[in-house]
């Protein structure tokens, strides 16, 4: 004899709600229990663990494994190049720093660092001239080179202390005659500071030339006549090296 479904998931539900009702009919939920009843609970269970024999067979807590970080980008793991310091036996030569500028101005201030911390100024201030002239810095990276070369030019001597082995050149200017009062110790005064600059690579010597001034003019307006001033003659610079047939500016 076959029971309809529904019979059979009311006698179903029935058999569960009478095993619960039997067993919890007695059974108190809301009084917690009493501090005498907790302690002899917990008697009882500390009764039935089995201690470890000894100390080290303990399970220790499991420590969760550190969690990887961000990757960090490739370029930060790879090692900066190779510093390249120059034979210190033989004197170093102004393009001595050249090839390492083209690996950055950051490799080329790592570089004169390097180079001074190893006592060799003369080298680290080829390093640092490098920075300016041909590495790729930054505002910063200028600046830091800037104040490197005022520390360490005047505590070394001048590059070429041979005045035959300097680059004779003539700084040339013209103007006209009133000028040449003015001009001509400012123009000495350039010869001085491009020598300095230079290291006493060059030998700068002067040429002033003197023009005449243009002359008033007068031009006829209507029934007056007006003046025009005297425009003050220019200035030209230019220069050259030795010799008549030599290249200039």
């Amino acid at each position: 004899m076959r029971l309809p479904i529904p019979v059979v998931l009311l006698l179903c539900l029935a058999v569960v709600a009478g095993l619960w009702w039997h067993g919890t009919r007695n059974a108190d939920f809301l009084t917690p229990p009493s501090d005498t009843k907790l302690a002899m609970i917990r008697k009882k269970v500390a009764s039935s663990v089995t201690r470890a024999a000894h100390p080290d067979h303990t399970v220790s807590p499991t420590v969760p494994e550190p969690k990887p970080g961000p990757a960090r980008p490739r370029h930060a793991e790879e090692e900066r190049p190779a510093l390249e310091l120059g034979d210190f036996a033989s004197p170093p030569v102004l393009h001595e720093y050249a090839e390492p500028a083209l690996r950055g101005a950051r490799h080329l201030i790592d570089l004169a660092s390097v180079l001074e911390r190893k006592e060799q100024p003369q080298r680290a201030l080829l390093a640092w001239e490098r920075v300016l002239d041909l590495g790729d810095h930054n505002d910063s990276q200028a600046k830091t080179a800037i104040a490197a070369i005022k520390r360490l030019r005047p505590t070394l001597p001048a590059w070429n202390t041979a005045s035959a082995k300097a680059i004779y050149i003539t700084l040339h200017a013209t103007t006209g005659r009133k000028n040449v009062k003015i001009l001509k110790p400012l123009l000495d005064e350039t010869a001085n500071e491009i020598e300095r600059a230079s290291s006493g690579i060059l030998k700068v010597s002067t040429n002033l030339i003197s023009t005449k001034d243009a002359k008033a003019t007068t031009t006829k307006v209507t029934k007056t006549a007006a003046t025009t001033p005297p425009v003050p003659a220019p200035v030209a610079l230019w220069l050259t090296g030795r010799g008549k047939s030599t290249r200039s500016t």
